[in-house]
């Protein structure tokens, strides 16, 4: 059984019987801690957009002088143009991410024949070489 230690906790990686590390109990702590991250990130979103649905639409403000409720929303125009930009950027930016990403893939996968070719030019050109001596 090999061990890691970090800080003060000691986290197990026991040998598999093929002889690779079996990263099981770390792998769900992390899991489970990325899934109680998202999960109170998640009721925060939830609760601000409740709060600003209720503020916006539920809780008008008591005007004394008239004595009226009224509503201090002031209509805000959109910069469309600058959505639209902003948008299309994200977008290219994560084309241009994905076709990265798709490139490494077939790099990695495409050593393994590209290093036995080269073994075997390398093998055939000391062959050769031989050959001539």
């Amino acid at each position: 059984m090999a061990s890691i230690r970090r800080d003060t906790a000691a986290v197990a990686i026991t040998d598999q019987a093929d002889g690779s590390p079996d990263y099981g109990p770390p792998l769900y702590r992390a899991r489970l801690g990325l899934l109680l991250g998202l999960i109170s990130i998640s009721i925060l979103f939830v609760t601000v957009t409740a709060v600003f649905f209720l503020m916006r639409h539920g809780a008008p403000v008591f005007d004394y002088a008239p004595i009226v409720y009224i509503r201090e929303w002031v209509e805000v125009t959109l910069p469309v143009r600058l959505l639209l930009i902003n948008t299309l950027v994200l977008l290219l930016s994560s084309v241009t991410i994905e076709m990265a990403r798709r490139a490494v893939a077939r790099e990695m996968a495409l050593e393994p024949i590209r290093s036995l070719r080269e073994l075997q030019w390398r093998r055939s050109v000391e062959f050769r070489g031989s050959r001539s001596l």
